[in-house]
C-alpha cells in the first residue's frame, strides 16, 4: 500500500516465480514427480485475488502474470492449472 500512496503502484505483478512444481515449500519436502494442485492453486489464487482486490479497491488496473520455468512447460502447466481451478488472469 505504501508504494501506491507514494505514486509507485506497479503496472504488473508476478504471482509466484517458476511455479512449475511447488511454491513456498522447503526443497527437502518437495516431490518433483507430481504437483500438489490443491495446495498450489489455493496459494496462487490467493495471490491473484489479492492483486485483483487491490486493483478494484484503488480503481487502478494492475496486470497479473505468472512465471513458469522453461517455455516447454507452459502449455501443459496452464492447461492443468485451469483444470484445477486456477482463476483466470490472462489466457
Amino acid at each position: 500500500m505504501s508504494l501506491h500512496v507514494n505514486g509507485l503502484t506497479p503496472e504488473f505483478i508476478q504471482v509466484g516465480n517458476e511455479v512449475n512444481i511447488e511454491i513456498m515449500q522447503d526443497s527437502s519436502s518437495m516431490n518433483l514427480d507430481s504437483i500438489n494442485w490443491s495446495r498450489n492453486i489455493k496459494l496462487l489464487n490467493a495471490g491473484l485475488k489479492a492483486v485483483s482486490d487491490f486493483s478494484i479497491e484503488n480503481k487502478i488496473e494492475i496486470e497479473r502474470m505468472m512465471h513458469i520455468a522453461q517455455p516447454e512447460n507452459a502449455l501443459w502447466w496452464f492447461e492443468d492449472a485451469r483444470k484445477n481451478d486456477l482463476i483466470a488472469f490472462e489466457w
